[in-house]
């Protein structure tokens, strides 16, 4: 009896490890898929493969991968929160070089962000919500320049008794929204 239940635990000691080789092995293809796809110019598939390969294990070196693609593909907040979390990683593991790299490559994406600042009035409603681009944007960051990606971007405001607003721009540089009311974008 004894006999059987140690063989038991170590069947399911190797049953629990097999799973965390299978992840780093599909991430690995992934990652190697990825780095092919935009080798050969399909950088959004290619971004699409670092993604994946980064969801099932994390690693720096797909990160700063992930991080450059999103910067190819044009999206520069993207790239820029990117880089930034390689850089804070980076300088956990003190692989300064790789924290020098990032720390530069967001320095560069900085200058070319999209920002959106969300200008609202002092008598908006306390139970209001706002989404940007289907995120939850915290009040207390409401008016601070917020990175957007270049494109559309689009925004909801919600507040008990007026009518849910929404409205998606091609071009943002402060947005004025009032919960029922039109929102102008300022040129």
């Amino acid at each position: 009896m004894v006999c059987s239940s140690a063989v038991l635990v170590l069947a399911s000691g190797t049953a629990i490890a097999e799973p965390s080789g299978a992840k780093k092995a599909a991430a690995e293809a992934l990652f190697q898929e990825g780095a092919d796809l935009v080798g050969a110019g399909d950088v959004a598939k290619g971004c699409q493969k670092f993604a994946a390969s980064q969801q099932l294990d994390p690693a720096l070196g797909t990160l700063l991968r992930l991080a450059d693609c999103r910067d190819r593909e044009g999206k520069t907040a993207s790239a820029w929160a990117l880089f930034m979390e390689a850089a804070a990683l980076a300088g956990q593991r003190a692989e300064t070089q790789r924290q020098e790299l990032a720390k530069q490559r967001a320095a560069d994406l900085a200058a070319r962000l999209s920002k959106v600042v969300l200008k609202l009035p002092d008598d908006f409603p306390e139970d209001a919500t706002v989404e940007l681009n289907g995120l939850s944007i915290p009040r207390a960051s409401w008016s601070s320049p917020l990175p957007v990606d270049p494109g559309k971007t689009r925004l909801a405001v919600r507040a008990a008794g007026f009518h849910t607003w929404r409205h998606t721009f091609d071009r943002l540089l402060e947005v004025y929204a009032r919960a029922g009311a039109d929102a102008s974008v300022l040129a």
